[in-house]
């Protein structure tokens, strides 16, 4: 699947300080469970999220592996 030319948002362009894209601005966004994620900074909390464009929240790095592997987590 090519997630560039599979997202249906601005991705690239809808970011507003203190917000960037991750790794250096080459970071993609991905699909999990049917909605769009995309792995962002925080330039002033110095932190990486995912941003979840269907929910319009950003989601730390627990909560994304959350939602990748919820088994592993009921497991526990």
């Amino acid at each position: 699947m090519n997630y560039i030319k599979e997202c249906p948002y601005d991705w690239r362009n809808a970011w507003q300080s203190p917000w960037q894209i991750g790794c250096g601005g080459n970071e993609i966004p991905c699909k999990v469970n049917g909605k769009w994620y995309i792995y962002v900074f925080n330039v002033d909390e110095k932190k990486h999220y995912y941003y979840c464009f269907e929910e319009d929240i950003f989601k730390t790095e627990k909560e994304f592996e959350e939602i990748q592997s919820p088994w592993l987590y009921l497991l526990n």
